[in-house]
């Protein structure tokens, strides 16, 4: 297992994203080239995505996702009282992890659009049922991926998954 690469993408207008984000009101010429939720993995031209938790505001850590290379911000309005003097456009909106998917969508080229999607839902065997698919899809000869409990397989490769269901970003 490795670490899970990050795709490749085009950098966007930050304003752009008021095409897929209701409310947005970014009015810039920042270029943004990826996004992260997570401070401590954010490169150069991403969008850092502040968001509230359940013991810390991601706020709290956005000096250092400025220091990494994050050109702009989005936040709620209390992580925006948090982010006052940061030296890059700073987006409110009501739900940050609301947006989160359609942030991350936009800054990577919106990658489902080439891909054909599945998703299993339930309770109980989602790993079952998702192997399974998994296999007699790779039988048929297709390239298959596969997010969930047991981590993040493309092709052949498997990376660690810290969730069962991974942030957008």
């Amino acid at each position: 297992m490795t670490d899970l690469p990050r795709p490749e993408s085009r950098p966007i207008a930050l304003g752009a994203l008021g095409d897929v984000v209701p409310g947005w009101t970014a009015e810039s010429s920042v270029e943004i080239a990826g996004a992260s939720h997570d401070s401590r993995s954010v490169h150069p031209g991403d969008v850092y995505l502040a968001l509230p938790g359940r013991q810390t505001h991601g706020a709290r850590f956005v000096a250092q996702a400025v220091a990494a290379g994050a050109v702009a911000v989005v936040t709620d309005a209390a992580g925006a009282q948090m982010c006052a003097g940061a030296a890059v456009p700073v987006i409110v909106v009501d739900d940050p992890r609301a947006v989160s998917g359609s942030v991350a969508a936009a800054a990577n080229a919106w990658p489902a659009r080439a891909l054909q999607l599945m998703g299993v839902t339930g309770t109980n065997g989602k790993s079952t049922v998702t192997a399974m698919v998994e296999a007699g899809l790779h039988a048929a000869g297709r390239s298959v991926g596969a997010i969930g409990t047991l981590g993040v397989r493309v092709g052949e490769a498997h990376y660690a998954g810290a969730r069962t269901t991974p942030e957008a970003t």
